[in-house]
Order: C-alpha cells, then structure tokens, then sequence
C-alpha cells in the first residue's frame, strides 16, 4: 500500500478525521488498525482527465476494531494522479449513508 500513496496524500474517514501518508499507513495498514472482516465496493462513477482520475463508491464494510464489531455503508471519492509511468492514491474521503449497527 505504501508504494501506491503519494508524498502528498489526505484521507478523511467518515468520522472526519483527516490522516497525511504516515497516519493513513498506521491507522489502516498495520496491526494497530481496524480489521477489515469484508469490504464490497460497486462503482457509482469513474472521471477520467489528462493526468488523473475520480473514482467515486459506494462501500459496503463489516469491520472488527478494539474487539468491537460494526457495519457501515459509505460513499467514497478516491483521486489518483498520473506520475511517470503509475498511478498514485493521492486524496480519498469516505461519508456514512448509513449509521453502523455495533
């Protein structure tokens, strides 16, 4: 996941917590973070310019964090840039459409 970020790269998690790179990579990709128990995403539109792309979403998430259990449905925008010859996540910015049942 590291190689996939940009240096610039936000997140906003639909709490509205705003993560930089670092932040993101401990708070999602490691240990520490929640456990992702399964994750459905269906593509509500992709828009595609010279050098970077919209991805909007809708997720569908079962998620286990600090021994408690939760369901979400959210709606996520996802950038990413055309550096050289790859692309990079470079912001992403997730809303609840439904409250988690725990």
């Amino acid at each position: 996941m590291e190689a996939l970020l940009g240096r610039e790269f936000t997140y906003i998690n639909a709490h509205g917590e705003v993560c930089d790179r670092c932040q993101y990579l401990d708070r999602y990709c490691s240990g520490n973070g929640p456990r992702f128990l399964k994750q459905e995403m269906e593509i509500v539109r992709i828009i595609a310019r010279d050098h970077a792309v919209a991805v909007l979403l809708d997720c569908r998430e079962e998620i286990e964090f600090a021994g408690e259990q939760s369901n979400s449905l959210q709606r996520a925008l996802y950038i990413f840039r055309k550096q050289a010859d790859r692309w990079l996540w470079c912001e992403g910015q997730a809303t609840e459409l439904r409250s988690p049942v725990v």
